[in-house]
């Protein structure tokens, strides 16, 4: 399915989805891909493959596979596989997580300033399994109260608080 325009979808289930605008989701189920291309604010729902182009919100959500996020993302009370980020920052509360690749930002994007040239993972309660990955090699994963990473950080440093 796809829409066009902003939704606010509840209690449904697809296989595919795809929304060009703005999406508010609220027990959802997505089976194969779930396509963002604006803000996401997603609340008990899981999902398989995601791709959100935006500033995204998931709350008490599921992610299976992998989420790819380009944009500022918030993750709270979910479990997530692999998700692979293009962003300055992303935060995980109270969550657990397969690992994190943070990709590399263009020096294109870096030069219209939108982008700055370190990049932030902060685990608040957190637990990723496997590895954090800054492909920029200038990182920082900020450690706050039980959180913990079982792998290994590439290409980044650890701050405690």
């Amino acid at each position: 399915m796809t829409i066009n325009g902003s939704a606010k979808l509840q209690n449904s289930a697809f296989i595919k989805l795809i929304v060009n605008g703005s999406a508010d989701v609220q027990e959802i189920t997505v089976t194969k891909q779930f396509i963002i291309n604006g803000s996401l604010e997603a609340i008990d729902s899981n999902f398989e493959n995601v791709i959100a182009n935006g500033t995204s919100a998931f709350t008490k959500c599921k992610v299976v596979n992998k989420a790819h996020v380009s944009g500022t993302a918030y993750f709270q009370n979910s479990d997530v596989d692999k998700v692979e980020v293009i962003s300055n920052a992303i935060e995980f509360e109270n969550c657990k997580v397969v690992s994190v690749v943070m990709k590399k930002v263009s020096i294109f994007l870096r030069l219209l300033g939108l982008f700055r040239f370190s990049q932030k993972i902060v685990l608040n309660d957190t637990v990723v399994a496997g590895d954090i990955v800054f492909e920029s090699g200038n990182g920082t994963v900020v450690l706050q109260r039980a959180s913990r990473v079982v792998g290994k950080i590439i290409g980044g440093k650890i701050i405690q608080k």
